[in-house]
């Protein structure tokens, strides 16, 4: 290794195994420059930070260094068919399994400026079922600046861009050129800084949650961390509990603890238990109702990402189509064949990020290829980015 590179492989290390994030040879000009402010931000050499990093009682230092590194965007209510899932669907089964205990708790694990969690407020404030019932959300990240945010609760219009205009009248005021949350929401989120890279006593309590909000976090994490967060996150959840990932995330190679799940046109998963093997029912399917459930389900949850999937699946959809359009003047099976050639007309649409044209393509397909693997896979990625 060239030794100038040395403290700043150091860093990056050190990055990953106390936070969990994981950054490219392609960032190391990025961190370099990081690495050289924090420093001078102690006013010690690279050296003595990066054994300030390595010491124990370096939180605060590392609530700095997420301030750098993670992404803060997000909004309130991104991806809407989670949360609808949410309300419709894993509610009501959590409320039946905590019925003796009249307790729902919910975790936010990088709740960054705090939409997600409010989101989550939002959409269960009106079912609990009666007097006597606590809902208890508790939200967590490692960016000091993004929990300053989160506790002001005042946001801009970009931040309310996928609010329907109801709720934005009912739970926000304008102000100043801000909107302000309104208190009752405010008051259901208990914000704290903790991190997620550690393997926190007090955060990750066994059993202790029934939904855990954890999305696009663990897409940035080495896989090692990954695996750890996923595992504290299983040993937190009650069994039968539920977690939600960012849509471009999954558990693939992670954990083999969960069912997948897929209703209102989202996937989410299931911590596994002996009373919660059934799979859950579909919700208006987009497909055929026999084929959109459990295959479509399996097809993504043997993916280590759709995106990841879709890329593999490309060369198969390729020779089938050569293949297809090769014996098509002569086969007699021309006709079944043909969905083939659709699907990687459907494919080049996709690439070329007109994702509402391959998705009539797909929708358009003979009921036969319904439970191809590829065309599931190519339905449930342009689902995502035409925002359904």
């Amino acid at each position: 290794m060239n030794p100038d590179l040395a403290p700043l492989e150091r860093f990056r290390a050190l990055i990953a195994s106390r936070i969990g994030l994981q950054f490219d040879d392609a960032k190391r000009g990025w961190l370099a420059e990081v690495l050289r402010r924090r420093s001078d931000a102690h006013r010690e050499p690279c050296e003595a930070y990066l054994a300030r990093l390595e010491r124990a009682g370096a939180g605060s230092e590392l609530g700095a260094l997420a301030q750098e590194l993670t992404v803060g965007e997000t909004y309130f209510l991104r991806n809407i068919d989670q949360f609808q899932a949410l309300r419709e669907q894993v509610w009501p089964q959590r409320l039946r399994a905590q019925a003796a205990r009249r307790r729902v708790q919910v975790l936010s694990a990088g709740c960054a400026s705090g939409e997600e969690a409010y989101s989550i407020a939002m959409s269960l404030y009106d079912l609990l079922p009666a007097a006597g019932w606590e809902l208890s959300i508790r939200a967590v990240d490692l960016n000091p600046a993004a929990l300053d945010k989160a506790r002001r609760a005042r946001y801009t219009a970009w931040s309310l861009r996928e609010t329907p205009p109801r709720q934005l009248q009912r739970w926000f005021r304008a102000e100043g050129g801000e909107y302000v949350l309104d208190d009752t929401i405010r008051a259901a989120v208990h914000f704290e800084q903790r991190n997620l890279g550690e393997d926190d006593a007090e955060l990750w309590v066994p059993g202790a949650y029934d939904v855990v909000f954890c999305r696009n976090v663990l897409m940035y994490f080495a896989a090692g961390s990954a695996q750890a967060t996923v595992a504290r996150i299983t040993r937190s959840l009650a069994p039968g509990g539920y977690l939600f990932l960012g849509h471009a995330e999954t558990l693939r190679g992670l954990s083999q603890d969960y069912h997948l799940r897929h209703t209102h046109e989202a996937f989410y998963y299931q911590r596994k238990d002996a009373a919660a093997e059934a799979p859950l029912p579909e919700a208006a399917p987009a497909l055929p109702a026999d084929t959109a459930g459990p295959a479509l389900a399996a097809a993504v949850e043997g993916a280590d990402s759709w995106v990841e999937a879709i890329g593999r699946a490309a060369e198969r959809i390729r020779v089938l189509t050569e293949h297809a359009g090769a014996a098509a003047p002569h086969a007699p099976e021309r006709s079944a064949k043909g969905w083939q050639l659709a699907l990687g007309r459907a494919l080049e649409l996709l690439r070329d990020e007109r994702f509402a044209e391959a998705l009539d393509v797909v929708q358009a397909l003979p009921p036969a290829s319904a439970r191809d693997p590829e065309v599931l896979l190519l339905h449930a990625v342009l689902l995502v980015h035409g925002g359904r």
